[in-house]
């Protein structure tokens, strides 16, 4: 009698972590594009990938239809998305620790070379790709599109042609993104959050917001005690990072730094070395031994893949009570450098006697561009880069990052700056003026003006010239 043939069990997917929430996004069919904003560590991205995986193999209209998996660059895709989220769910195993899920070279292979591309059993395909990378966009056509973190795409436009490459038998359900909420200025924002959050209905678009609390589940408690305390003292912060929540910082002077994206850490990445060219930005503070904190920052300049120039912020001087001799000695210590350049010049504040003295001890010093309305364009310089991603802060630089975060608006009269919690970034706006030139900047009059000094001025002081806003400058009688 011949042996008769076992029918095999479906494979099943893994997605035991899925909160309610989290399924009903999956189960919403209504729409085209949905978008699921939410915080750090929200689930987001292992719910988009569920997505992907779901109607690839357990839907009858997707079978064998091709997916595009988009990402801000491919190793992010093959780490994050790839690695830490697809290959999870695929992975299964069930209580007598029976293997049920996909198993590669079985069910599925795995292509790594670029464009990356994974090819399942019964013809579907996902192929992963970078929106850094516009050119090779052009010429897809797909069944399903996948973006992660939409919000940090700087061009909309690409996403509409992304969108547009997008087909299939059904208008609906083609289309999921994830991203980060960041600024109310961000364009995902103004394009789709601010009127679903007002309650109106976009057609074929649907939007979901996830936080920490929506993927208790897989965090547990103890994380998420740990993140709460961590953000005790910062309530913005947690509205942002825990509870995924679209806002402006407010009050702050350069708003669009985020620590979460733009603090990098040497022991995973160190993109820093000999190839960089090194400037450094000084801002003078206490040059005579006494009073306010002198500032000084090392940021070296490195050329990415896509031609866009990053810069790297990685090394701080911020000390007073020194001698003009003693800090430069610091400043030009040899053994701090680690594995980058020393700086080719050092872009400094003006005061003239301070700048010779230094110039004395032999840094090679320059002195800032500055004219009328510099201080404005230096913090939209600031912002813009930040806004593009291109600007980032090592670990290390605790005073550079607490000043990005604190460094505010006056709360009363002409609303400026204040004038504290602003020394490495006085520093920050002159060295990177002067990487990305005068004549990318514009320069125009203030909306404000300082009112004249009430302190009284010591009449032995030596006038030096007026600052950026046209009031006097003066520096200590004796050095």
């Amino acid at each position: 009698m011949p042996k008769q043939k076992i029918k095999q069990k479906p494979l099943q997917l893994n997605y035991t972590e899925a909160s309610e929430k989290h399924l009903a996004v999956h189960n919403d069919w209504r729409t085209r594009i949905r978008l699921v904003a939410g915080s750090v560590a929200s689930g987001k991205t292992l719910l988009a990938s569920y997505e992907i995986l779901s109607h690839l193999l357990e839907n009858p209209d997707y079978i064998g239809k091709t997916a595009l998996v988009v990402s801000q660059n491919v190793g992010n895709a093959k780490k994050q998305i790839w690695e830490q989220c697809m290959l999870k769910i695929l992975t299964n195993f069930d209580k007598k620790g029976n293997n049920i899920g996909f198993v590669e070279g079985r069910d599925y292979t795995v292509n790594l070379k670029d464009p990356m591309q994974v090819k399942f059993k019964n013809g579907s395909t996902i192929h992963f790709a970078s929106y850094e990378q516009e050119d090779a966009l052009a010429g897809w056509s797909v069944s399903l599109l996948m973006v992660d973190e939409l919000a940090r795409l700087k061009k909309p436009e690409i996403f509409d042609l992304l969108a547009s490459r997008v087909r299939g038998e059904s208008q609906y359900g083609f289309i999921i993104c994830t991203m980060n909420p960041e600024s109310f200025g961000n364009w995902c924002y103004q394009k789709w959050f601010k009127y679903i959050n007002a309650g109106e209905i976009l057609p074929g678009v649907s939007a979901t917001t996830l936080n920490i609390y929506d993927n208790r589940k897989n965090l547990g408690e103890q994380w998420i005690k740990e993140f709460e305390e961590s953000y005790a003292k910062d309530p913005q912060g947690f509205r942002r990072y825990a509870l995924g929540e679209w806002l402006n910082r407010d009050g702050l002077v350069i708003n669009q730094f985020d620590q979460e994206r733009h603090v990098y850490k040497t022991t995973s990445f160190n993109p820093v070395d000999k190839t960089c060219p090194v400037m450094a930005g000084l801002d003078f503070g206490g040059a005579f031994g006494k009073g306010d904190q002198t500032a000084c920052l090392w940021v070296a300049k490195k050329q990415h893949l896509d031609s866009t120039n990053h810069y790297y912020i990685f090394r701080q001087h911020f000390e007073n009570d020194l001698t003009i001799t003693k800090r430069a000695e610091k400043l030009l210590n040899p053994f701090s450098y680690g594995n980058a350049r020393k700086p080719e010049k050092f872009i400094s504040d003006h005061a003239s006697e301070v700048f010779a003295l230094y110039k004395q001890e032999g840094l090679q010093i320059q002195k800032a561009q500055k004219g009328k309305g510099s201080i404005e364009a230096g913090i939209d310089l600031l912002n813009s880069l930040f806004y593009q991603d291109r600007l980032h802060v090592y670990e290390g630089c605790k005073d550079v990052i607490r000043e990005l975060l604190t460094w505010s608006y006056k709360q009363t009269g002409n609303n400026a700056p204040e004038d504290k919690n602003n020394h490495t970034i006085d520093a920050l706006r002159y060295v990177m003026t002067e990487f990305e030139g005068k004549g990318g900047l514009t320069f125009f009059t203030p909306d404000y003006v300082l009112p004249p000094p009430t302190n009284k001025i010591d009449p032995k002081a030596i006038f030096i010239g007026f600052d950026e806003y046209g009031q006097p400058e003066y520096i200590p009688p004796c050095f």
